[in-house]
């Protein structure tokens, strides 16, 4: 099995240190630039203000029935009804289209850290939505590589922010 992009990956090496062996650990870094799908993206090649989107969103019943099972999401708001007039989704399902976006302009692999939202309004089944984002920062902390990217989403109709990462 291929390693992901920046694990790390541990060597024990044999050592003598006065006559006696002894298991030394050296961290060495693997980076794989090739997959299925083609060419990883390699940090240098990210482009801090790149435009992400615009993107057509709409979020069916079907699509809030399988987020609130991966996610663990049981309001009954995301079920049946909500004070907001209908059945609402969970903001955790804005998650994977975000990251989806940023994949299909780098394609990378990597732990996911972080994540927040100021929602404006709720995200409601069959209403278009337009996402657009953007890199805005990208640094290397601790050996790590860090990429930030920001993005909104907009009810089509209206043009009002519903949430902003």
């Amino acid at each position: 099995r291929t390693p992901a992009t920046g694990a790390l990956i541990f060597l024990l090496f044999l050592s003598s240190c006065k006559g006696t062996p002894r298991l030394r650990k050296v961290n060495v870094m693997v980076r794989v630039q090739r997959e299925e799908r083609g060419e990883r993206a390699r940090f240098e090649d990210i482009e801090v203000g790149r435009k992400l989107g615009p993107h057509e969103w709409i979020v069916t019943a079907e699509d809030i029935d399988k987020c609130c099972l991966a996610f663990g999401e049981f309001h009954e708001w995301y079920s049946v009804d909500s004070p907001f007039g209908g059945r609402i989704a969970p903001i955790s399902i804005s998650y994977l289209p975000l990251r989806a976006i940023f994949t299909k302009a780098y394609l990378v692999q990597g732990l996911f850290v972080g994540w927040s939202t100021e929602t404006y309004d709720v995200i409601r089944p069959n209403r278009k939505m337009l996402l657009q984002g953007q890199v805005v920062d990208k640094y290397v902390k601790r050996d790590r590589e860090w990429v930030w990217y920001e993005f909104v989403c907009r009810d089509a109709e209206t043009g009002r922010d519903i949430l902003k990462t």
